[in-house]
């Protein structure tokens, strides 16, 4: 008996720590990736507000869940633009476009059902020799929960591998558009 309380107390202890060390990780999470593609920002620009042309470029699409079901509101592209979406990997939830520029870029809000509102981000050019940086980057709260902050850690390698695979495509899609 002695043992297992000894056992308890220690386990005790442990979990202690590891939630006050959550309270000392950052409370928010960002996410930033970028590449050159080889165009004006003007010829990317038709890709990146028009969030029906997100399916052809971001990894997240029916490729990444094929159960995914997506809706689309507001007007065709640009600002007030809005995808929802559900599937049994993606779970629940919407974004919308905020702003849009043809020489700046987009804003955009996510929120998910589960979490509530996720965050925001963008897609920014800039100019860069003969062709445009694309900057993608999004951010949020992590909330108070101890699993949450933990998670928080992760989420720049998780999300950042799609982002870096994302701009790839989009990069290939607008220095190489299908002839036809």
């Amino acid at each position: 008996m002695n043992m297992l309380l000894k056992v308890l107390v220690i386990m005790g202890i442990l979990l202690v720590i590891l939630i006050g060390v959550a309270y000392l990780l950052p409370s928010r999470w960002s996410v930033e990736r970028s590449i050159v593609i080889n165009a004006p920002s003007t010829a990317i620009h038709p890709e990146v507000e028009n969030l029906k042309k997100w399916e052809e470029w971001t990894p997240w699409a029916t490729k990444g869940d094929p159960s995914v079901v997506q809706t689309y509101e507001g007007p065709e592209a640009g600002k007030g633009a809005i995808m929802r979406w559900h599937g049994e990997k993606m779970g629940t939830g919407m974004m919308m476009i905020t702003e849009s520029d043809p020489t700046k870029g987009i804003t955009f809000e996510m929120q998910l059902d589960s979490a509530g509102n996720m965050g925001d981000g963008s897609i920014r050019y800039q100019p860069e020799g003969n062709g445009t940086r694309v900057t993608w980057s999004s951010n949020g709260k992590l909330g108070n929960s101890p699993v949450s902050r933990y998670f928080g850690l992760m989420i720049d390698s998780l999300v950042g591998a799609n982002y870096d695979k994302g701009l790839a495509n989009l990069k290939q899609k607008v220095e190489h558009p299908p002839h036809g």
